[in-house]
């Protein structure tokens, strides 16, 4: 399990250190608001897929298992 850890950091900063290159500007701005060129229904579903994701690795599993599965019903109407 510490191996299959490892390597999958190693290459999530493998990932980012070649994107980083290519990519023009950089800094919080370009990041976040991506020089107001997405649409909103794209910024939308980042948005409530960065929440979910969040969420789900850390306190999901064990919430729902205790509450029988209602986690997914709120995704689901999210």
């Amino acid at each position: 399990m510490p191996a299959t850890l490892v390597a999958y950091f190693l290459l999530l900063i493998y990932i980012s250190r070649r994107v980083s290159r290519k990519s023009a500007g950089g800094g919080n701005d370009d990041f976040f608001r991506a020089g107001h060129s997405s649409p909103w229904w794209m910024v939308a579903v980042g948005m409530v897929g960065a929440s979910i994701s969040g969420v789900t690795f850390m306190s999901v599993p064990g919430w729902a298992a205790a509450t029988g599965m209602t986690y997914l019903q709120m995704c689901l109407g999210l």
